[in-house]
């Protein structure tokens, strides 16, 4: 049996044209994704915790801002005075014990399993900023949050 070529070429086309269409209907289906449970969205930002913070550290809340995602809370020191890592690892560690007692207490938080404490400085104009030191800490299996050095 002979095969045309130019018949194989007009089936390898249109088989190829079918397979592009069917991609293209299905691919919308293949990449949407289901919502997100309510435990699972971002929470925004914790006015209860910066007040935690502020008992802490004895910062303004203007100068503290904390979010929390379904795994992770984010404290940020803006424009913090002190200049030495030692000290900002020593607030950091009040600020750990302040605010662990207030997420395990809290079962919105019972899925963080890590926060993060970032001094930031900021300029004057707020058109720049920079990090100057971040600080971490991870839950370990007893449930305590541990500071995490890398």
């Amino acid at each position: 049996m002979k095969i045309d070529p130019s018949k194989a070429r007009r089936n390898l086309t249109a088989l190829m044209l079918v397979a592009i269409v069917a991609f293209a209907v299905a691919s919308p289906a293949l990449t949407q994704t289901l919502p997100v449970p309510v435990a699972q969205q971002d929470i925004a930002a914790e006015p209860e915790l910066v007040a935690e913070v502020m008992k802490a550290t004895g910062h303004a809340a203007d100068a503290i801002q904390v979010t929390a995602g379904p795994y992770q809370l984010v404290v940020t020191l803006l424009n913090s005075k002190l200049v030495s890592p030692s000290a900002r690892e020593a607030e950091a560690m009040k600020i750990a014990a302040a605010i662990s007692q207030a997420i395990t207490v809290n079962p919105r938080f019972k899925m963080v399993q890590a926060f993060h404490i970032d001094y930031v400085a900021v300029t004057a104009d707020h058109a720049g900023a920079h990090i100057v030191d971040a600080i971490d800490f991870r839950k370990d299996p007893k449930g305590s949050f541990i500071h995490h050095k890398s």
